[in-house]
């Protein structure tokens, strides 16, 4: 899905009436798909636990090439990152989350900016009542959240 920010609308807006909206579109995909649920069984689990988030994370930062998007914001659905084998931000926040939600897990996304553009996204995946940062992307493991000071959190259901 590629989207197209109008001249007009800021980093900020376009990230949150175009962008998370669209996220969600594929998360409501990804999470009622045979394909997805098998995968993910497969490969990272049955259970909700750190051992299935541990996994997880190891899969999409060794498994998944980073790519960022070159003009145009394009947002891959989990399917085809996996049949890609890559993607970026959100591709990975999306990813992260819709397989967190099979396991039967909560999760939220977080929009970090400096003051007036939008920067990076990253899944937060709530284990025993706790959200973690999940961010293959920046960070070496899970739970390990560089400081930001501008972010904004957006509930994935």
């Amino acid at each position: 899905m590629t989207l197209i920010k109008p001249e007009h609308m800021s980093h900020n807006d376009f990230v949150e009436q175009v962008t998370i909206p669209s996220m969600l579109e594929y998360y409501e995909l990804a999470t009622n798909s045979t394909f997805i649920k098998h995968w993910t069984r497969d490969n990272i689990g049955k259970a909700l636990n750190l051992k299935s988030m541990v996994r997880l994370f190891n899969f999409l930062k060794n498994g998944i090439r980073y790519y960022k998007d070159e003009v145009y914001e394009n947002i891959l659905s989990p399917t085809q990152i996996l049949l890609l084998e890559r993607g970026d931000c959100e591709d990975y926040a999306l990813f992260a989350s819709s397989v967190w939600a099979i396991l039967g897990g909560k999760s939220k996304w977080r929009v970090v900016s400096n003051s007036t553009d939008y920067e990076h996204v990253f899944a937060l995946l709530e284990l025993n009542g706790e959200f973690i940062a999940f961010d293959p992307i920046e960070t070496k493991s899970v739970a390990n959240e560089p400081e930001y000071k501008n972010y904004r959190d957006f509930e994935v259901y």
